[in-house]
């Protein structure tokens, strides 16, 4: 008696060990950056656009709105306050594109606002 119960407890044993393995397999490996994340600095927007917009002052100025003097002037005055630092795993965003982004962020805004504002009156008016 105490045969059969040493070997069921074996199997036991044996089919714990397996089932804790297997969950081991089992479990996605968590990643810390995307790759799509890691080529943002050779082929995100900021990279490959804000080279180009510097070269034409105009195009500079319909993107961000207001002109590279302006938006130098700005970033010099703000850059202490918005910059990050680095870390072991990954740099941080410059300040230059925190405020690139920032910008563009409230041109979008801004663009889009008052059609938002009129639609959602117009529905609740009906």
């Amino acid at each position: 008696m105490t045969g059969s119960v040493d070997e069921s407890l074996e199997d036991l044993a044996v089919l714990a060990l397996l089932l804790d393995e297997e969950k081991k397999n089992n479990k996605q490996k968590r990643i810390w950056v995307h790759d799509l994340w890691k080529k943002r600095k050779i082929e995100g927007e900021f990279a490959t656009l804000y080279g180009e917009l510097v070269d034409h002052e105009t195009k500079f100025f319909e993107y961000f709105r207001m002109s590279q003097y302006c938006f130098n002037l700005l970033l010099s005055k703000i850059e202490h306050d918005i910059k990050k630092q680095d870390t072991f795993w990954r740099p941080a965003i410059t300040p230059k594109e925190r405020l690139a982004v920032c910008l563009r962020y409230v041109y979008c805004i801004d663009k889009y606002e008052p059609t938002y504002n009129q639609t959602v009156c117009n529905y609740n008016l009906t």
